[in-house]
Parts: structure tokens; C-alpha cells; sequence
């Protein structure tokens, strides 16, 4: 009796134990393709910005501009306004774009002076000069703007948000620290143990060349680490004359890299040159599609459940769209089978206010066919304060519904536009929303 009870127990775990294993296969891809584009596939010690295959091994350069000056010599190769329009390239998976995405954001946060924005990556619409980020080979990017579509490269294992803004400060206009003509003073080449043919990865530039606004800075996130390019990978090529810091961090700014930004691109508590101190009517502060991913709208977390991003129908009868709004996409939805009365809160990428009272249009489409159908709000979120602007509620038949409001809000700081779902009392209560754009002025 007890031997059949063991056998019927280990029948039991072994089955148990292979529908928890296949039940997993899914997420357990994801996450070791997450882990690809975030851990280089490297020998130890070797960054991938050695991979480039650029100068100084990330740094694509226009030879015409460079022959004679620097990008940080030159107000042309400053992008004007401190606006860089930008693609991501749809090959990314949704979880590695919003990593770029979030090291934009928070690049701009970092930066910013006050309430006023220093600079601003946008998403591209028609402009002739932008940059389009995908994955070439490895991480490299141009230094400055040059004209026209430039790449910036983000491969396998550049996905880490520290070497993102590395690459972004390269398309801002900024070199290595390392290179700077003064540098000598600070740190030891070591030529000796410098890969052959790499030894101009290691050049300086003159003050004619190149200007700086802050002292020295180890601790520059835009700093080589001590081993790069060297043969021995036990041993350094860069040495710092000062003793007990550290050099090559990806971490994050430093506070030198931030006032780098805002001198270069003229930002002060009192003015910048970014076009967002006086927005102009029309100007996107976010559109999405939600077509490759959610474009850097966020889940809420003091909500209940999240947004679904998915194509096609719903996964219950009788409630919920059939198709995106375009017929063709894909969208965002709030699950109702087994989540009864329960309320998902999408939010937008942060915008800045500026104390004035601002109008900002709120455009998108919903999708609310259900019987149980509970509530749709729009509204802002300023720090743990939650607005609503307005409610839907009801069922609203089977066909997309354009939305539109112009919302007037005076605020000085940071907040977010949210979307929440709220599903209702049984599972036909499906909540469906796409192709968002919000933008300065009235609808």
C-alpha cells in the first residue's frame, strides 16, 4: 500500500512537474532572448563597444566633418532646439525597445534644468534629419548631427541603459573623456598592451579640436574602461594616475556628463534652446499604435492587473474587437475572463509642465462591446495624485469609437496622461484601446 502511494506520488510530481515545464517554455524564451540583447556574448572583459568596428570602436564619424573639427566645436552638428527625431527599428522585440526608450527618458529627466528640458528625443514624423536606431553590429553611433537619416547601432548586448545613453550622448554631440587633450594629466596609456592595429583607438585631440565644459571626469559615463583593446585582458591599457576610482561605468550620468549636456546645448534655469518651453500646436508628445510595442507608455503599478498587448480577436465570445483599429495591427486590451471589477491604468511618457496653463489634445480609439461592460477614464497623474478627466462606461456596440478631448492643465513638474480600464461585473467586459496620440494644443 505504501509502495503504490509512492509510485502514485511520483506519478503525480512527474506530471505535474512537465506541465509547469511546458506551461514555462514561452516565458523562458522570452527571457533568454531579453538576456541576449542585455548580457554581451563576449570573452570576459571585452566591451561591446569594442565591437563597433567605428573609431574608438563606437564612434561612427563623417571623415568631411572631422578632418577639421569636432561635433563639440560647432553649433551646425548641435541638433536644433535639443530635439532629436528618432525610429526603433520594428525588428526589436517590445521588451528590448522600451529598454532604448527608457534610456531616453531618462537621459532627458537627468538633464533637465527645473521644469525646462534641455533636450528631447521624439518620435520621427517627416523630418529629413533623424536618427534610426537598429540593430547593425554591435553598439556605435555618429557623434553630432550630420544630415539625413544616421544610424545608431544597438546589437546584441548593448541593451543595458547605461551604454543606450553612451551611444546617445555620441549622437548629442560628445566624444570619449579619454580623448580629451588634457587627459594625460589624468590617466596612463598603455600602449604596450594595446591590440595591434587599435592604437588610434587611443588618440587625443587637440583644444583647437575639441572643448570642455567641466574638469576631468573619471566617474563620465562616456569614459573607456581600464581594459579595452588590450591583448592581456588581465591586464590594463588605461591606468588612472589617482587612486581608488574607477573608470568605464555604464551605470548611469554623472554629474559632470549632466552639466557637459546643459552647457553644450545652452540649457539654463532660465531658458533653453529646446522648442518645448513654448510648444507649438500640434506637436506630438507621443503616438502610438501600439503596432511593435507601447511606444514607452507604461503599466501602472498601484493598479490590479495590466494592459494586453495582442492582434486579432479576444480570447472570449461576445465581447472585445476582433481586429485592431486598422484592421490589420495590433492594440491594447484589458482581460476581463477572471479579473471581474478589476482596473488596469496604462500611462503615457512623461511629460513636463511648466506652470502656464497648456492645452494638450488627447486623441485616440476605443473598443467597449460587452454586456458586463464596466468603465474606460482618461486622465493625469501628477505624482500619486490621480485625475480623471472623463468616464466611459456602457457597451458601446462592436465597431472602434473615436475619442477626442483638449484638456487645460497648469502644472509645474513632471506628470503622465493615464488610460484605465476598469472591466465590470462578469467576463463580457472586455476593454480595448488604439492608436493614442497626444499633442500640444486643441483638438
Amino acid at each position: 500500500m505504501v509502495t503504490q502511494s509512492m509510485e502514485c506520488l511520483a506519478v503525480l510530481l512527474a506530471v505535474v512537474f512537465i506541465s509547469c515545464d511546458a506551461a514555462s517554455v514561452g516565458v523562458l524564451d522570452e527571457a533568454a532572448d531579453l538576456l541576449s540583447w542585455t548580457q554581451p556574448n563576449l570573452p570576459p572583459g571585452v566591451s561591446p563597444e569594442e565591437m563597433g568596428g567605428k573609431f574608438e570602436g563606437d564612434m561612427d564619424l563623417d571623415p568631411s566633418l572631422f578632418k577639421h573639427r569636432n561635433a563639440m566645436k560647432n553649433d551646425f552638428q548641435r541638433w536644433p532646439n535639443g530635439v532629436v527625431p528618432y525610429i526603433i527599428d520594428s525588428s526589436y522585440p517590445s521588451y528590448a525597445s522600451d529598454i532604448i526608450v527608457e534610456a531616453m527618458r531618462e537621459l532627458e529627466q537627468k538633464v533637465a534644468v527645473g521644469n525646462i528640458y534641455c533636450i528631447r528625443f521624439t518620435p520621427r514624423r517627416s523630418e529629413s534629419d533623424y536618427i534610426h536606431v537598429r540593430p547593425i553590429s554591435g553598439c556605435f553611433s555618429g557623434v553630432g548631427k550630420f544630415g539625413g537619416k544616421q544610424d545608431v547601432s544597438l546589437g546584441r548586448g548593448c541593451l543595458q541603459k547605461g551604454t543606450v545613453m553612451h551611444e546617445l550622448l555620441h549622437t548629442l554631440g560628445f566624444h570619449h573623456e579619454q580623448s580629451r587633450y588634457d587627459r594625460d594629466n589624468y590617466v596612463t596609456v598603455v600602449y604596450s598592451n594595446i591590440q595591434s592595429g587599435k592604437e588610434s583607438e587611443f588618440e587625443k585631440y587637440s583644444a583647437g579640436e575639441i572643448q570642455h565644459f567641466t574638469p576631468y571626469d573619471y566617474g563620465s559615463i562616456m569614459h573607456y574602461g581600464a581594459y579595452y583593446f588590450a591583448k592581456d585582458r588581465s591586464k590594463p591599457t588605461l591606468v588612472a594616475k589617482k587612486s581608488g576610482v574607477t573608470i568605464g561605468q555604464r551605470v548611469g550620468l554623472s554629474s559632470s556628463d549632466i552639466e557637459d549636456v546643459r552647457k553644450f546645448y545652452k540649457c539654463t534655469a532660465s531658458g533653453a534652446q529646446t522648442s518645448y518651453t513654448t510648444p507649438k500646436p500640434g506637436a506630438y508628445l507621443s503616438s502610438c499604435t501600439f503596432d511593435r510595442n507601447l511606444c514607452g507608455w507604461g503599466q501602472d503599478r498601484s493598479d490590479d492587473m495590466d494592459w494586453t498587448l495582442t492582434s486579432g480577436s479576444t480570447p472570449s465570445s461576445n465581447t472585445g474587437p476582433t481586429a485592431d483599429q486598422s484592421g490589420s495591427g495590433k492594440y491594447v486590451y484589458v482581460e476581463a475572463s477572471g479579473y471581474s471589477g478589476k482596473t488596469a491604468r496604462l500611462l503615457s511618457p512623461a511629460v513636463m509642465g511648466y506652470g502656464s496653463s497648456t492645452r494638450y489634445c488627447i486623441d485616440f480609439y476605443y473598443h467597449m462591446y460587452g454586456a458586463n461592460m464596466g468603465t474606460l477614464k482618461i486622465g493625469v497623474k501628477f505624482g500619486s495624485d490621480y485625475r480623471a478627466l472623463t468616464t466611459i462606461s456602457g457597451d458601446k456596440g462592436t465597431r472602434w469609437r473615436h475619442f477626442l478631448l483638449t484638456a487645460n492643465i497648469g502644472y509645474s513638474g513632471e506628470f503622465n496622461f493615464y488610460v484605465e480600464g476598469k472591466t465590470g461585473n462578469g467576463w463580457r467586459s472586455d476593454i480595448a484601446v488604439d492608436n493614442i496620440k497626444i499633442s500640444y494644443g486643441k483638438c
